[in-house]
């Protein structure tokens, strides 16, 4: 039994000492995380995000008006532009019902497949209203800034 007793104090010392040492580096990390420094450098990432941001959505605006899709920079960098389209099935039996009344061989098809998307896509760009399918576009802009060396 003498031995069993020395194995768990043993691990109960090394379990000690562990936790001793976790708690010290936690300790080390809260304060270098607090430090002036890194608060400093956190502040300026957010600050250099929000310009991104707003030089992003300017150069979106202005390719949206010249109507471009891809830009190659001098120093190589490109910026491209994408449009994605969503198709959003909010009420299923309302579509399967005006797929019923207006196409009824696409019911027989699944309507995630894709003409059943395209027929209620064209039908909301004609202007009908159709109740259960929107389609939602989102543009999205991609900056590759070519890697030196």
């Amino acid at each position: 039994m003498l031995k069993i007793t020395k194995l768990a104090e043993d691990v109960a010392k090394e379990k000690q000492a562990s936790e001793l040492l976790q708690s010290t580096l936690d300790a080390k990390i809260n304060e270098f995380m607090n430090s002036a420094e890194i608060k400093e450098l956190s502040e300026n990432v957010e600050n250099a995000r929000a310009e991104y941001e707003v030089a992003r959505e300017n150069v979106l605006e202005e390719m949206k008006k010249q109507k471009q899709m891809a830009i190659k920079t001098e120093d190589g960098t490109k910026v491209s532009r994408s449009i994605i389209q969503q198709f959003i099935f909010s009420d299923e039996e309302k579509v399967i019902e005006y797929l019923e009344e207006n196409n009824p061989d696409l019911v027989r098809k699944a309507i995630s497949k894709t003409p059943a998307k395209k027929f209620l896509q064209e039908e909301i760009e004609l202007g009908k209203e159709v109740e259960g399918f929107s389609v939602a576009t989102k543009e999205t802009l991609v900056v590759t800034i070519p890697k030196n060396g």
